[in-house]
Formats: structure tokens, C-alpha cells, sequence
């Protein structure tokens, strides 16, 4: 399976990060009273953040790729899967550079990755091809015909297109919403939570 140059680099920083055992399910046990407030922080920060979040999708501001968002709680996100695709993922948490929650098919973390921030807001979706024919059950389907299929689908009309540095050629769409989508012609999706238009600043 080839993937493109972009996300094959995104795959294997994060293959990295595991090889170093910084990615873990259990890890060292928090004294329990911290646990239990840090635990009410986030069930408050969530009440408030998934009506936020319901509020943008119904003005269209959110996309949704069979019901994976950027912004979703990511142990929504790990219930949702289809069971098919879910028997090789695993859910933990990871710390680096960067801290926070990973979906992630094992052992070679080549397929389905989603990353969350402490707060357990996705804030990255890739699916490579194999999780993509899963999940859209299109096997067989040349990347071309998918692509015109998802725009259609999902309403995305100003594709550009993407020259990689193999050669291949991927399309990428840049929403003022805030996230960027990125789709190879190897049947890869990359969502990635990008500033809105609203917050960027040029003061």
C-alpha cells in the first residue's frame, strides 16, 4: 500500500513516539482525588463544549466523515467505529512533544490514526486506504472515482490540486471554518483542525 509523502511522515513520527514507549493504555495510576477532579472538570467541560459543537454542525460548519469530526470527544469517536475496523485499533494516551489521547491500529499504526488534545477534542483524522474501502466499502473503487464521489457526497466543490514530491498528484481543501482536508490518490483522507478564518490575526 503507498500512501503519500505527507502522511507517510505524520505515520512515522508517531511510529517514533511509540517505539520510544511513550504511548500508553494504563500508565502510571494518579493519586484517585486528582483523578476524581480532573475527571468533573472534564464531564463540565464537555457539557458545555458538545453544545457548542451541535450548534456548528447544524449551521454546517463541522464535516462529518461517517460521523468522525474534528472537535468530537475521542471516546465518542472510538465507539462509533465499526467493529470490523475497531478489532485492530486501541485507545490510549500519549506523551511527547505533544500530550493527549490517540486512536490507533496496531501494531504498525499504518492505517486509522486520531488525535485528541488533553481535553479529548479530536483534532486530526487519517485514514488511509485500507480503513477508507472499510469504511465507505469501497474496494476495487479507482481513487479517482472516489474522489469525484466525496466531493459530490460531501459538497466540497474548490478541490486544489497537490503536486507530492513522488510524483502523485492529492487535493486539498481549506475551510474558513477551521480545518483542512486533504484526499491522495491512494484513497487517504487527512482532516486536520486548522485557525478559523475568525481567529487568524495579521495586527
Amino acid at each position: 500500500m503507498k500512501i503519500s509523502v505527507g502522511i507517510l511522515i505524520f505515520v512515522l513520527c508517531y511510529s517514533i513516539v511509540f517505539c520510544n514507549q511513550v504511548f500508553c493504555f494504563d500508565g502510571e495510576q494518579p493519586n484517585l482525588n486528582d483523578k476524581n477532579k480532573e475527571d468533573a472538570s472534564l464531564k463540565n467541560f464537555w457539557e458545555k463544549e458538545q453544545l457548542l459543537l451541535d450548534q456548528k454542525i447544524q449551521e454546517g460548519k463541522i464535516l462529518k466523515i461517517k460521523g468522525l469530526y474534528l472537535g468530537m470527544n475521542i471516546d465518542e469517536a472510538f465507539k462509533i467505529i465499526p467493529d470490523a475496523l475497531k478489532d485492530s485499533l486501541a485507545l490510549g494516551a500519549f506523551r511527547g512533544i505533544e500530550e493527549g489521547y490517540i486512536i490507533v491500529d496496531q501494531p504498525f499504526y499504518n492505517k486509522f490514526i486520531i488525535t485528541s488534545n488533553d481535553n479529548k477534542q479530536v483534532k486530526k483524522i487519517i485514514l488511509t486506504s485500507g480503513a477508507v474501502d472499510m469504511l465507505f466499502n469501497t474496494d476495487g473503487l479507482p481513487a479517482e472515482d472516489f474522489i469525484q464521489k466525496f466531493k459530490e457526497s460531501y459538497k466540497i466543490d474548490n478541490l486544489e490540486p497537490l503536486f507530492e514530491e513522488d510524483g502523485s498528484i492529492s487535493w486539498k481543501f481549506i475551510s474558513t471554518d477551521g480545518y483542512k482536508l486533504i484526499l491522495t490518490s491512494e484513497k487517504d483522507i487527512l482532516l486536520e483542525e486548522i485557525a478559523a478564518s475568525s481567529e487568524m490575526q495579521f495586527d
